[in-house]
């Protein structure tokens, strides 16, 4: 009732108010919850139009208890007294299998109105600091004490009417659900008042924005030099002093009125000093695009639900027998009642590993209320929902419901085509916690294939550029060309055939509840599309995996798991002895590797055939090919195996060839070298530097350590991109080290021809050669951790040459010597040892660094003063 009643003083000026539901109270029944609900009613001039109205039944809820029928009129719609003509209101009888009545409720609106208010009302979402352990503990507390009133919540799932149990889970759902938003409301209520109360009182002293404690100090100071200037006698030497500290306090002024003007990075400045949470929610608004989609509603919707439910081919003989099979199990364990049990401590450490910062579906209810609820009960009543869930085959209403947000592709292209939009889909925190259950119970039954390095524990896209590389170099020690073909699919994910699916499930002989759970999971799998403030009516979504659900990479890996058995099972590849590289695949991004172009066109075939049966749509006008090594020279035998040379064909179009690829963001070219990539990421950060100084985050008056972060944090993760892979090679070092000492003394607005080492420093920056190395050593550990690419390892390691990726890794290692008799993970972690130890020995006693620290607080990165301390003829 407090919500409702903070709803209405909110948006009862500019909104129409209607209210429907369960208000738990008779009002012929003179009770508490009557007096509360007929005081509200009174309070906000409000009336219940469904008993004002005329009705053929006198209730809205039946329940025999004792061999009774009692029967209440507890369900209302509540509106405005003037509002009653606009509203009607019909209780129904025959309308519902349950205990409450439907009630069908004809509301007439001004769309005009209901249209510009639509567009101008902005929805607040509930959120506290949760970086604040003050708060964090406050939500905990009052947590607790709310769901301490609730009582009981399972024994009411003691029903064996599925529709019932369906209602009664919503229930649980709703009610939990509300009771984190409260807790989290009054939390940031009690925060809002305290910080109130914290204000700045009338009456104490009050400086203008741009007059800080340093001009302050720079004041007195100049105060003092004009003392002693006078009471010299007006000496020369004292004049000169004075000079320089007026010279200074205005310098000084000078600077703190620009950053005053200059709102944006004032602001970043200061939450970078005081707030880094508030300061990375700023910077993520800032990057924000305010590209609006110029598209009606109506017409988006029509747009998704034609993607959603349109199949990539029309129903055959096939789909039949698939749909019978799958039907068939399904009725086997219809009325089964499974007794699976949630392990608690599992289920919290799943909470736990939840992301932070994510957007909330319709509940509100964020990642954030679950891991940092620390609260038994909470979990208890979580791992029940989910395990009546999985047990009784029963999904609560409007569970699996996701919100459609199209996002613009291209800012330079028209926002009023629907092919530049890329849809996004936001569900529900609790529903996804519950896909993260189900693939846990998945991963248990089902490991993924090797070959698929997308979305799985110890893999990543340079595990799959790394195998990829292993092959090329495999070729290039036997002589061979290397063929490789880059399979474009379309809108792979959202034209999953789910029967397709669900039938692999049950041939892969998966458990049948967790089977069954995700089958009625997708079932109810409902969506709606939201532009601005508009929202669209629900459509039932019926082909594909859930858009940016936990679940959806798994399934996708086991839909498309045939195309990497096939390939793998054909004696097609480049071989390491007992290894075979011949596919690699990233979820959707499927790499063809054949040593001979006819190889490569069976594989091709065998993707082509199978993709028809699980309806992928390949794209040939986007897939390509290339030739690798194409420059060595090849024995007379591998030119015989290598005699066809006719076009490659996808679906009968031709393939088109081209001298270079480009895979996972990693750029390859026909001599199998470095240049492209590194040239292509050297553009990148330019890019991402430019994109910074577009949006004013970096300029004169940022923050010198803010520059510094800024760098580690938008620029260098986009420059070293794929260096885990590169060959570390003088000019390659160089050519890297060049242009980061280029950017740097950009961001500082220094001459390149300045020393940039101790700049790198004070930014806690490894030098680049040093990170280069570090990051291969490092990745050489995660090599190891995923099973296929270490096994590729252990075969390499037998028939590698002097310039393979073992020796140039050794070549690393070498560099530090090791008494020790060791292995070779143990001198991976004596070289980062000894790498750190002289970087930190670098930072002791370096004069330069305190003078560029001196500047850095003093003068916030003056760039006159950097450059007279670091130009190389210093």
């Amino acid at each position: 009732m407090d919500i409702i009643q903070e709803f209405i003083a909110t948006n009862s000026q500019s909104q129409k108010i209607y209210i429907l539901g369960d208000m738990n109270t008779d009002i012929v029944k003179y009770n508490h919850n009557t007096k509360r609900l007929l005081s509200f009613l009174k309070e906000n001039l409000f009336t219940l139009a469904d008993i004002k109205q005329r009705q053929d039944i006198d209730y809205t809820y039946s329940k025999i208890v004792e061999n009774r029928h009692l029967k209440t009129w507890i369900d209302h719609v509540a509106c405005k007294i003037s509002d009653m003509k606009n509203i009607e209101c019909k209780v129904f009888s025959d309308h519902n299998v349950g205990e409450h009545k439907a009630i069908s409720t004809l509301i007439t609106v001004n769309a005009q109105t209901y249209s510009q208010n639509s567009q101008q009302s902005k929805i607040t979402r509930p959120k506290i600091n949760w970086q604040n352990y003050q708060q964090k503990l406050q939500y905990q507390i009052e947590l607790e004490k709310l769901m301490n009133q609730i009582g009981d919540l399972t024994m009411n799932l003691n029903t064996d009417n599925k529709v019932n149990l369906s209602a009664k889970l919503n229930e649980m759902i709703n009610l939990i659900s509300s009771e984190m938003i409260r807790a989290v409301n009054k939390v940031k209520t009690e925060s809002f008042e305290q910080a109130k109360r914290k204000k700045k009182k009338i009456g104490m002293k009050k400086y203008n924005r741009w007059w800080d404690f340093k001009i302050q100090e720079l004041h007195k100071n100049v105060i003092d030099c004009y003392i002693r200037y006078k009471n010299s006698g007006f000496g020369h030497n004292e004049k000169i002093k004075l000079i320089e500290a007026k010279r200074e306090f205005r310098r000084q002024k000078r600077f703190n009125l620009a950053v005053k003007r200059n709102r944006i990075v004032r602001q970043l400045n200061d939450l970078f000093k005081l707030n880094k949470q508030q300061f990375w929610s700023r910077l993520k608004k800032i990057q924000e695009s305010d590209g609006k989609i110029d598209i009606s509603i109506n017409k988006l919707k029509k747009h998704y639900q034609d993607i959603f439910t349109t199949r990539n081919k029309v129903e055959t003989f096939g789909d039949m027998c698939n749909e019978k099979f799958v039907n068939e199990f399904i009725l086997r364990h219809q009325n089964v009642k499974f007794n699976y049990k949630i392990d608690l401590k599992r289920l919290v450490d799943i909470i736990n590993d939840l992301p932070n910062g994510k957007s909330v579906g319709l509940s509100d209810v964020s990642y954030e209320m679950l891991k940092y609820a620390n609260n038994n009960k909470l979990y208890e009543v979580l791992k029940k929902i989910f395990e009546c869930i999985i047990n009784n085959q029963t999904i609560p209403y409007l569970f699996n419901i996701s919100i459609i947000k199209p996002l613009i592709k291209d800012d330079k292209k028209s926002n009023t085509e629907t092919s530049n939009l890329r849809p996004v889909a936001v569900s529900d925190c609790i529903s996804k916690l519950f896909e993260a259950i189900l693939l846990d119970m998945l991963n248990t039954e089902q490991e993924d294939h090797p070959k698929q390095f997308g979305f799985k524990k110890n893999s990543s896209c340079q595990h799959a550029v790394w195998t990829l590389k292993q092959a090329f170099e495999v070729a290039k020690r036997k002589g061979k060309w290397a063929y490789i073909c880059a399979i474009d699919a379309s809108k792979a994910f959202d034209k999953v055939n789910r029967t397709v699916l669900w039938k692999q499930l049950i041939e892969n002989c998966i458990s049948p509840h967790i089977i069954l759970s995700i089958i009625n999971y997708y079932k109810k799998s409902m969506m709606l599309v939201n532009n601005q403030n508009e929202y669209s009516t629900i459509f039932q979504s019926t082909v594909g995996v859930r858009q940016g659900g936990k679940l959806s990479p798994k399934l996708f890996s086991i839909y498309i798991n045939k195309i990497l058995i096939k390939i793998s099972e054909s004696k097609i590849g480049m071989f390491l002895d007992d290894k075979k590289i011949d596919v690699i695949a990233y979820a959707d991004d499927i790499l063809l590797v054949s040593p001979t172009k006819f190889g490569l066109q069976e594989l091709v075939d065998i993707v082509s055939n199978i993709g028809k049966e699980l309806e992928i749509k390949f794209n040939p006008e986007k897939t390509i090919y290339s030739i690798i090594n194409r420059k060595i020279k090849r024995s007379i035998n591998e030119k015989r195996l290598d005699l066809w040379q006719n076009e490659l064909r996808l679906d009968g179009q031709v393939i088109k060839h081209t001298h270079g690829f480009k895979y996972l963001g990693v750029e390859f070219d026909d001599d199998h070298s470095d240049t492209i990539h590194i040239k292509k990421r050297k553009k990148a950060a330019q890019l991402a530097l430019a994109r910074l100084r577009n949006l004013e985050i970096i300029t004169d008056q940022t923050n010198a350590y803010l520059k510094g972060h800024l760098y580690k944090t938008f620029i260098m993760p986009v420059l070293f991109y794929g260096f885990e892979n590169i060959n570390i090679t003088r000019s390659n070092v160089n050519n890297i080290k060049r242009f980061e000492s280029k950017i740097i003394c950009s961001i500082y607005n220094i001459p390149s021809r300045c020393r940039t080492s101790n700049l790198r420093l004070i930014n806690n920056i490894n030098s680049t050669e040093n990170r280069l190395k570090l990051i291969q050593i490092e990745f050489f550990g995660r090599l190891l951790e995923n099973q296929y690419t270490k096994d590729v390892l252990k075969e390499a390691l037998k028939s590698g040459d002097d310039n393979d990726y073992f020796s140039r890794l050794s070549r690393i290692l070498n560099e530090i010597d090791c008494e020790m008799d060791v292995s070779l993970i143990e001198r991976c972690n004596y070289y980062k040892y000894i790498s750190n130890l002289e970087y930190e020995t670098s930072k002791k006693n370096n004069k330069i660094l305190e003078q560029i620290r001196e500047i850095f607080t003093k003068d916030n990165g003056s760039s006159g003063k950097l450059y007279d301390l670091l130009r190389f003829d210093n």
